[in-house]
């Protein structure tokens, strides 16, 4: 009905936008993303095509499409700054990208406008406790039930805070009761897969695989659960028939459940110390974006050369800065190779806060021209510490750990002259191979066979060494992993001095830190230092063909 509709007036914009929404609902995403396109290209001003759009591109589930969407929605919201969907919209897609911090802000716009609204008292419910302030997250459930959400659910989620809070009595009698009570088995499904998730993200590990284990009792046929319980748990024998189940598994999905599926036995077997058969389980999940994906080595050699030959030690010495401040404590490195860990370390001083990986650098680094001059770094300026303050108020400093901004150096050196960088090194191999075991964002092109893993880390390397050759002494720390691991008060102490904090003894429980950790090292920092991830890649040794050629990147 709709294709007679456009038949007889293909240049409506309406009608275009209800058949993006309609193909969106069939899951033709490509189809419903041109649909909205030519639709906004005939209504640029309509605030709902915008609002569709990012609807669309949420669709995708990955980080590249979250940030266009991101995007789509901020467009929804400036032609119509009352609109409440594109608001909630927003914040669900800022938390789904790790963001609780901007979701609050987005979800709190949502609620002056429709404060009523008990879905959206909900979801800020949910954030709170994810940002572990909860006061307000207990205000906000008591919102969401007198705005009629489901008082079992309220109940629920309320037991986590409490848990959380110390008040064990209290939260397992919430639950005895709440569970007992006759509830949609899908809705039950849904909240039991979301306590996983949310005590996955806050470190309650034992708690997770508790939730998750539960839903798993549930729909035994669900390969997500096991994916998630493999996040929080660490196999033993005795889950033998588990594993037995996730391995049967894999002949009746498709490709994208068998993906993350693959992934998680490839966990199964390493925590079961059989190395070979986690290779070709890890191998597989690799293989199967790879097919899909590919990576031009080419293209990330010239970008590199690019940004060289931009940010020279001469062009680098004449550029405007835009702040003198040092709030910002930048930690840079390749995935996997401890910048969780040391954001953990300093963010535990009591001066500091941590803001996670925040995403700015690596949207603005790349659109930085020539034409940069001290009205746009003092712009730059601004914004960044904006954003960096809505993680911390009162904080001294404050860390951004996400690790590609090593590309971005220059930049952030450009117009934070005084900011600290401290760059997370790590034997070459092991940090290739545990980006290799994650079931990373389809952005990291790179990392879907070992080839490309060598021809990034190459690139990376270089770029490092050009950063080495054009800072200021000062402002670039080097921080091997291997050497933390084996004095972590030495090491830490000396990190410290470098960012001109002096050492807190309570640095050394860092792994008690009172915090949410969104990357895949969740598990390991919630442990005391350990030196089992040392030299790791000699268990897979056989395998790892044209990774070795690294060694020559090895510390001595």
């Amino acid at each position: 009905l709709i294709d007679q509709a456009l038949a007889r007036a293909p240049a409506e914009p309406t009608l275009l936008s209800i058949k993006c929404m309609v193909t969106l609902k069939l899951g033709q995403l490509d189809e419903a993303g041109r649909y909205i396109k030519q639709a906004i290209a005939i209504s640029p001003h309509d605030f709902r095509l915008h609002n569709f759009h990012g609807q669309v591109l949420a669709a995708y589930g990955n980080l590249p499409k979250n940030a266009l969407a991101e995007r789509a929605f901020g467009q929804a919201i400036s032609l119509n700054p009352a609109f409440f969907e594109a608001w909630y919209n927003l914040g669900h897609i800022q938390l789904l990208s790790s963001k609780p911090h901007e979701a609050i802000q987005s979800f709190e716009q949502a609620a002056r406008i429709d404060p009523r609204n008990g879905g959206l008292q909900f979801q800020l419910a949910k954030t709170y406790y994810l940002m572990r302030e909860f006061a307000p997250a207990v205000e906000a459930m008591k919102r969401a039930a007198t705005c009629g959400m489901d008082p079992t659910l309220v109940n629920l989620w309320r037991s986590l805070v409490l848990r959380a809070e110390g008040k064990t009595d209290e939260a397992d009698a919430i639950e005895q009761v709440e569970l007992e009570k006759s509830v949609d088995p899908s809705d039950m499904l849904k909240l039991l897969t979301d306590f996983g998730h949310a005590e996955t993200h806050v470190g309650h590990l034992d708690r997770a695989v508790h939730w998750l284990r539960k839903a798993i009792a549930m729909d035994p046929t669900d390969a997500h659960l096991y994916c998630d319980l493999a996040a929080a748990h660490k196999f033993t024998a005795d889950d033998r028939d588990l594993i037995g189940r996730m391995e049967g598994l894999l002949t009746s999905v498709g490709h994208t459940v068998r993906r993350p599926l693959e992934f998680a036995l490839g966990k199964a077997y390493t925590d079961l110390a059989e190395y070979d058969l986690s290779f070709c389980h890890y191998k597989a999940g690799n293989d199967l974006v790879r097919s899909l994906i590919p990576y031009d080595a080419e293209a990330q050699e010239v970008r590199i050369g690019r940004i060289i030959e931009r940010y020279s030690a001469e062009r680098l010495a004449d550029l405007a800065a835009g702040s003198d401040s040092d709030l910002p404590i930048l930690i840079v490195g390749t995935m996997r190779s401890g910048t969780t860990l040391t954001e953990q370390i300093i963010s535990s001083h009591s001066a500091v806060a941590g803001a996670g990986e925040m995403d700015f650098w690596v949207r603005i680094g790349p659109s930085l021209t020539d034409t940069y001059d001290a009205d746009m770094a003092a712009k730059l300026a601004s914004a960044y510490l904006d954003l960096m303050r809505q993680h911390s108020k009162s904080a001294r400093r404050i860390t951004d750990k996400m690790p590609l901004n090593f590309l971005h150096l220059g930049a952030i050196h450009a117009v934070f002259p005084n900011a600290k960088i401290v760059h997370c090194r790590r034997h070459p191999i092991d940090a290739c191979l545990s980006i290799y075991f994650q079931n990373f964002d389809d952005s990291q092109a790179f990392k879907w066979d070992l080839d490309s893993l060598v021809a990034f880390y190459e690139q990376y390397q270089r770029v490092m060494a050009h950063w080495r050759a054009v800072l200021p002494p000062g402002t670039l720390y080097e921080l091997q992993y291997e050497a933390l691991v084996e004095d972590f008060e030495g090491e830490s102490r000396k990190l410290m001095d470098f960012l001109g904090l002096d050492w807190e003894p309570g640095q050394l429980e860092f792994y008690k830190h009172d915090s949410t950790v969104f990357t895949p090292s969740n598990w390991q920092v919630r442990q005391p230092i350990y030196k089992t991830s040392k030299e790791r890649w000699r268990r897979y040794e056989k395998h790892l063909g044209p990774l070795l050629d690294l060694l020559k990147y090895a510390p001595d």
